[in-house]
């Protein structure tokens, strides 16, 4: 996925997002309103690494073994502050590392 980072001449911004074809090139996957895929995609620093989960639009970093949540979706999503990458999450039925059954 490739998104980029558009401002409106109303101001309002918005970020389109495209994916690969099988072909080799490119289609439009998503318009999303705001800028939180740039904003977020710009977080990590070195040995950091930052991602989405688009079915609740949670963001997430991950810091060696702990993975944190960078907005109120990915928070839920977690539900809480933070889980170790071994550690067990309850079965909520959502997150990123949620328990497979």
């Amino acid at each position: 996925m490739v998104s980029s980072l558009s401002t409106t001449v109303t101001g309002r911004n918005a970020t389109v997002v495209l994916a690969p074809t099988q072909g080799g090139g490119w289609h439009l996957a998503a318009i999303r309103d705001g800028d939180s895929d740039a904003v977020y995609a710009g977080k990590p620093t070195l040995g950091m690494l930052v991602f989405t989960e688009p079915q609740i639009r949670g963001w997430y970093q991950l810091k060696l073994t702990t993975v944190e949540p960078l907005n109120d979706e990915a928070r839920q999503g977690l539900g809480g502050p933070g889980v170790g990458v071994a550690q067990r999450l309850p079965e909520t039925g959502q997150g990123p590392l949620r328990r497979q059954r």
